[in-house]
């Protein structure tokens, strides 16, 4: 495990949760979706900021989502796809960026939001 710097080190407090989707078969031709712990970390997750009036504008017009920046240690184990659970909420991982000094990982998220499970349709809708 890498040794963080301390100044560093005590923003990285909360526990996060990293989970990564897993995807089978079903015997029906289906498919069965699960979300697997792959880890578990300290972290950082930022609430999102909007400072710039043009920034404000788009957030208020709902053409855009604003993001969430997870940052975990160098060392941590997470990938685009992945989903991050904080206790209080979950986030999608959209990217990952590796610096080249690598103190830490900032991954840029998007909250995460269940899918609705698809059913067969009724009669009266045939």
């Amino acid at each position: 495990m890498t040794t963080l710097d301390p100044t560093l080190a005590r923003l990285f407090v909360h526990p996060i949760t990293i989970e990564r989707r897993e995807v089978r078969e079903d015997s029906a031709g289906g498919q069965i979706v699960r979300w697997r712990t792959v880890g578990e970390t300290l972290g950082r997750i930022s609430s999102p900021t909007i400072s710039t009036p043009t920034e404000i504008r788009i957030a208020l017009s709902g053409e855009t989502s604003v993001p969430y920046y997870a940052y975990v240690p160098p060392d941590t184990d997470i990938r685009r796809g992945d989903r991050l659970d904080d206790g209080d909420r979950k986030h999608s991982v959209t990217s990952v960026t590796v610096f080249s000094v690598r103190a830490y990982l900032r991954a840029e998220c998007s909250e995460y939001q269940e899918e609705i499970p698809s059913r067969a349709p009724t009669e009266s809708e045939e």
